[in-house]
């Protein structure tokens, strides 16, 4: 049985969950507890659960939205304005007025099966043909992210995951062959835990109090021939230096590749199978065009290999101009309806 959960604005992934966990649900939420619940949905909203339920902007089930005038619109009033809105506040990004409470489809989910796969770095286009392109369909309700730099230990990469659905046990059986092929270099910890200790298991890599700058783009489909690339970067990224800088892989899955899904949510990146992102940290501001010709160096090997678009949420200032391409015309008629003077301009207000 499925349940709406109301939520408020300012509410984070670790209050929400800490109520519906108790209540045997959850949704999709960030893969980091701390994120914000309302923005993340704005903007599409990747995590854990999204190959089995969807992306969080698909859960969205109503918005009560403040708007310039200072009138509150509720799109569960019905007729034809409530809807466009409730289709705009289903991925389009926000810009619409202060939204101060949205409703979210939850699911009777308890468990899922999570962990980290370790593996040394340089076996990372291994790691990426057994994992993405062999058997990447074959797992269902499989999300991972791979990650490989000089954040963590830059001999080893590593593939963060989780498990969730009907076919939990099947795909683990899956998921336990492909280990098999790696004759022991890979090695996973996974195991079943509750949905709520898998969403708090990977805060700490969030935590790292340091200035930041990142790069992000939806990857083309894989093949063989990133293989190079990914390499080129790996002995990169192993070079010492008072700079970090890791490289993060997701696979997204069939809801993010279903374009069918257009027709109910504004999302404008459906399509693509997996994500990049490249996160440079460092800790003096003089560090900064060294930090900066390393994110370049590391994103210029495999730009190449990516498209046009990137993650709403993901994107930097540094990559506005990828952030305006990404306003559907349909979302840019909203705004100029709903916010006449440009009060909100193009990003959401939670």
């Amino acid at each position: 049985q499925t349940q709406v959960a109301k939520v408020a604005a300012g509410a984070r992934w670790r209050d929400l969950d800490s109520v519906t966990c108790a209540q045997g649900a959850a949704t999709t939420g960030g893969t980091v507890s701390t994120t914000g619940v309302v923005a993340l949905g704005l903007a599409g909203g990747f995590g854990w659960l999204m190959n089995t339920v969807g992306l969080t902007c698909d859960n969205v089930t109503y918005g009560r939205v403040m708007l310039a005038d200072g009138t509150i619109a509720d799109t569960r009033d019905g007729g034809p304005a409530a809807e466009e809105l409730l289709y705009g506040l289903r991925g389009g990004g926000g810009g619409f007025g202060v939204v101060v409470e949205m409703g979210l489809q939850t699911y009777p989910i308890t468990a899922v099966h999570s962990g980290t796969i370790r593996f040394p770095a340089a076996r990372v286009p291994q790691a990426i043909d057994h994992f993405y392109v062999e058997e990447s369909e074959a797992a269902d309700g499989l999300t991972m992210c791979l990650s490989f730099g000089s954040m963590g230990d830059a001999a080893h990469a590593q593939i963060e995951y989780a498990i969730s659905g009907p076919r939990m046990a099947s795909s683990v059986s899956k998921l336990s062959r492909i280990l098999r092929l790696t004759n022991g270099e890979f090695l996973d910890d996974g195991r079943l835990r509750s949905y709520q200790e898998t969403q708090n298991l990977f805060d700490e890599r969030d935590k790292r109090p340091r200035l930041r700058m990142s790069r992000t783009r939806f990857l083309r489909p894989i093949t063989s021939d990133i293989y190079p690339a990914l390499a080129r970067v790996v002995d990169l990224l192993a070079r010492p230096s008072a700079v970090r800088c890791s490289v993060f892989i997701e696979s997204l899955g069939k809801y993010h590749a279903d374009l069918s899904r257009n027709e109910s949510s504004s999302y404008p990146c459906r399509g693509f199978r997996n994500n990049l992102m490249i996160i440079v940290m460092w800790k003096s501001p003089q560090e900064r065009p060294v930090a900066k010709k390393v994110l370049d160096e590391a994103f210029g090997v495999l730009e190449p290999y990516c498209a046009t678009l990137g993650y709403g949420n993901y994107l930097s200032d540094v990559e506005e101009d990828v952030r305006r391409v990404l306003t559907l015309p349909r979302i840019a008629k909203l705004r100029k309806v709903l916010d006449p003077s440009g009060m909100f301009g193009d990003s959401g207000i939670t």
